[in-house]
C-alpha cells in the first residue's frame, strides 16, 4: 500500500511543479483548454473541478504482471494550483482486462485496485494533500480504452482524507474523458 502511496504522491508532485505559476502572474493558459483532446471533472465536497488538455494527462507503465494506469488533471492560476490523480492497478494486461473493468479502493482484489488523490494550495502553509489510500473508498470505472488512437475515458468517486490535518475530500461525479496515454 505504500508503494501505491508513492507512485500517487510522485505523480502530483511532478505535475505540480511542472504546471505551477509564480504568485504574481495572471493565469497563462487561460483560454487554451482543449476538452477535445482530453478533460478531467468532478465535485469536490461539492465544489466543480475541471481541467481540459494540455493539463491532462495518462500513461501506462509497468509489463505484466504488474501494470499501471496514471490519470492526472491540474489546474493552476495566479493563487493556486489545484489536482486530481487517478491511478490503476491491474495484476495483467491492462489494455486487454480493463475496459468496461470497475476499479474499487480497497485492497481485495488487488487484480483491479483504484486509488485516487487530491492536492490544492501546493505554495502555501494549507497545502492539502489527501489520498484515499487514508479511506479505501474508492470506486471508478474505465469506460473505454482507444488502443488505436491512445485514449482512455472513465468515471471516478473517491473520499480523500489529508494524513496531517485529518480533514475528508469527497470527489463524486468524476469522469475523464479521451485523455491520450
Amino acid at each position: 500500500m505504500k508503494k501505491i502511496q508513492n507512485i500517487s504522491a510522485l505523480i502530483i508532485i511532478v505535475l505540480l511543479v511542472s504546471c505551477a505559476t509564480s504568485d504574481n502572474e495572471i493565469d497563462p493558459f487561460k483560454g487554451i483548454l482543449n476538452p477535445e483532446k482530453g478533460s478531467l471533472s468532478a465535485k469536490v465536497n461539492g465544489q466543480d473541478f475541471s481541467t481540459a488538455y494540455p493539463f491532462v494527462t495518462a500513461e501506462i507503465a509497468g509489463d505484466i504482471p504488474f501494470m499501471a494506469l496514471a490519470v492526472a488533471g491540474v489546474r493552476t492560476n495566479a493563487t493556486d494550483t489545484t489536482g486530481i490523480v487517478l491511478a490503476f492497478f491491474v495484476s495483467t494486461d491492462f489494455v486487454s482486462t480493463a475496459d468496461n473493468q470497475e476499479f474499487k479502493g480497497d485492497n481485495l482484489p488487488f487484480n483491479f485496485h483504484f486509488t485516487g488523490a487530491y492536492t490544492s494550495n501546493v505554495h502555501t502553509a494549507d497545502r492539502i494533500n489527501a489520498s484515499s489510500t487514508e479511506t479505501d473508498i474508492a470506486l471508478a470505472t474505465i469506460t473505454m480504452i482507444d488502443t488505436v488512437n491512445k485514449k482512455v475515458s472513465g468515471t471516478f468517486s473517491f473520499t480523500a482524507k489529508d494524513p496531517d490535518t485529518d480533514i475528508s475530500y469527497q470527489v463524486t461525479d468524476g469522469k475523464f474523458e479521451n485523455i491520450e496515454y
